[in-house]
């Protein structure tokens, strides 16, 4: 199953130490990895559809003490469904409201299952109009 990484603090730090630690999770979750940067203007995301442990990117953004940001949120992928590609790879942001998300999640979104009401409240469609911009449903793992 994949697997996430959320760190949020008062200042902008650099992951190093946890991302150096998670990269090494790839080994269960072998179809792809992504960090995402967020600071209060902007996200920069960096992803590939391989193991982040073989990656010489992550091992570049592992290493660079100039990347630092208040909250990070990464994410390595063990395909259960969907293609190992880009794509699918997370996190991914999506514009709602004219504000833009950073998501990452495990599993797949649907329309079918973003409508059930289990889930309640503002998240239900945040969701729906989440897998509606996307134009598909959307695969984690």
């Amino acid at each position: 199953m994949c697997e996430l990484l959320g760190l949020a603090f008062n200042k902008p730090i650099s992951p190093g130490l946890s991302f150096r630690g998670f990269r090494h999770r790839a080994g269960g979750n072998k179809h792809g990895w992504g960090l995402a940067a967020i600071t209060p203007t902007k996200a920069q995301i960096t992803k590939e559809p391989i193991r982040a442990d073989q990656s010489t990117v992550s091992q570049s953004l592992r290493d660079d003490p100039t990347l630092t940001a208040p909250i990070f949120i990464g994410h390595v992928r063990l395909a259960s469904r969907g293609e190992v590609n880009l794509q699918n790879t997370h996190p991914f942001t999506r514009r709602i409201n004219g504000s833009d998300f950073v998501f990452a999640h495990n599993g797949t979104l649907s329309m079918e299952q973003s409508a059930r009401p289990a889930l309640g409240g503002p998240w239900t469609k945040i969701i729906r109009q989440m897998v509606s911009t996307s134009g598909r449903s959307h695969r984690a793992g």
